[in-house]
């Protein structure tokens, strides 16, 4: 009987023990519902932080989403990124500018329970380049001395969107390299340019020398701004219709070149010396809605694929591509 009651003792003081272990860890986690998302499109993730209430507890911080690994840049290094490019687009109850910048604990809704620190947020994300993703828990700030488990993560696929692509264009992955076309009269239409503005000068200059003095009133101009150079362009681009004459790569040439040059003179964002990927990492700088962002994406990517793969959109593609251009150059109009 001693022995039975002795034993009795010491399974429960090994169960509190084991109890006090495991409930004495820090827990940081996520959780989402969505399994694939295209690329920037917008999803929500549930966070749960659990922290003894011993452990000087002082908040979190999101800077360890800067460095989540892409999983699938191990096996393709062509069409993937080392790192996911994220950005939080809503914090929930919690205020925040940054991914570094600390959360503290004063500024969240605690519940407490058996000894430790149960805090719940939903938050909303954007992912704007390809790939497979691990998503963890923010980063607690607490005492050195504190144990941090760490859960299993959240999984997430990143995609392009396949229905701007051409079935026949599909298959090609990765890239091949870029092939060298021979040259023709449109690749000297610069010199007609310069040749016309040279004569324009000339007959300015003609038509100053012939004005007497006093003979009119001086006037003045401005510099066109930004959205009236891009808009000018576009609709001129849409007026012209390229792509039905077979064109598409000149088409889309021509189409993302005027956005680079829109993004530089309304954001200083200088697009033409940017890869596209380079351009994904800037796009929080553009003060537009989360789907202006993503239409902006899709043109950039899919005239990529156009110019160096030869990929062939379908028809109404480039018309959908030129509504939606001229549709941000609109929205983003400096007033």
């Amino acid at each position: 009987m001693i022995k039975i009651m002795r034993n009795g003792i010491l399974g429960l003081v090994t169960l509190i023990s084991f109890v006090t272990v495991v409930s004495g860890q820090a827990i940081s986690m996520v959780h989402t519902h969505a399994k694939e998302v295209l690329i920037g499109d917008t999803f929500a993730l549930e966070v749960r932080l659990q922290v003894p209430e011993n452990s000087n507890f002082k908040g979190v911080t999101f800077a360890n989403f800067a460095q989540i690994v892409n999983e699938e840049f191990a096996t393709d290094t062509i069409n993937n990124e080392p790192t996911a490019d994220v950005e939080i687009l809503s914090y929930g109850a919690w205020a925040s500018q940054s991914l570094d910048q600390l959360i503290p604990v004063d500024k969240m809704a605690l519940h407490k329970e058996g000894g430790m620190i149960h805090v719940t947020n939903k938050i909303v994300i954007a992912i704007y380049n390809p790939g497979r993703y691990s998503l963890v828990g923010p980063q607690i700030v607490a005492d050195r001395t504190t144990k941090i488990e760490t859960p299993p993560p959240a999984m997430i696929i990143v995609k392009y969107p396949k229905s701007v692509i051409a079935q026949d264009s599909l298959d090609i992955n990765p890239i091949k390299d870029i092939i060298e076309e021979p040259q023709n009269w449109q690749d000297y239409m610069w010199l007609g340019y310069v040749l016309a503005g040279l004569g324009l000068l000339y007959w300015l200059w003609q038509r100053r020398k012939n004005i007497k003095p006093g003979s009119q009133n001086p006037t003045f101009t401005t510099n066109p701004s930004a959205h009236d150079i891009a808009m000018k362009q576009l609709l001129a681009l849409r007026e012209e219709k390229p792509w039905l004459s077979g064109d598409h790569k000149v088409f889309q040439t021509t189409l993302t070149d005027i956005m680079r040059t829109y993004l530089d003179g309304r954001y200083g964002i200088q697009a033409q010396k940017m890869t596209t990927q380079e351009i994904d990492r800037n796009m929080s700088q553009i003060n537009a809605t989360a789907a202006h962002r993503y239409q902006l994406q899709n043109i950039l990517h899919i005239a990529d694929l156009v110019k160096f793969a030869q990929a062939e959109p379908g028809v109404d593609i480039h018309a959908q591509f030129l509504d939606s251009a001229i549709d941000l150059v609109n929205h983003t109009k400096q007033v």
